[in-house]
């Protein structure tokens, strides 16, 4: 599947799955980024959403029956989609801006 098509329907699932709505450059942003393989470059510039936004490209894909294992401060939590890590994400920044992701080995 043409990449570019996967990253389209990647942020806006994302985005529409949490109620958020990106500027529209920061989502073209995103998706040019993530074409041209340059996302961390690009991302110094968004908006504190758009970099989390953003984050959810940077972990590995998920496989079958996988999660991603996300911690910060005193907790953790599994989560078995990019939705669901971007609404993690999401609620756990504003506290602590030291959040790890990571996906099941």
């Amino acid at each position: 599947m043409n990449q570019s098509y996967y990253g389209f329907k990647m942020l806006t699932h994302l985005l529409n799955a949490n109620q958020i709505q990106l500027p529209p450059d920061e989502f073209k942003g995103i998706l040019e980024a993530l074409e041209e393989d340059k996302l961390d470059e690009v991302k110094k510039a968004f908006s504190p959403v758009g970099k989390l936004v953003a984050r959810v490209f940077e972990v590995d894909p998920l496989k079958e029956r996988q999660y991603y294992f996300v911690e910060w401060g005193n907790q953790a939590v599994a989560v078995t989609s990019s939705a669901d890590l971007l609404a993690v994400l999401l609620k756990a920044a504003p506290e602590n801006p030291d959040i790890r992701v990571c996906t099941e080995k």
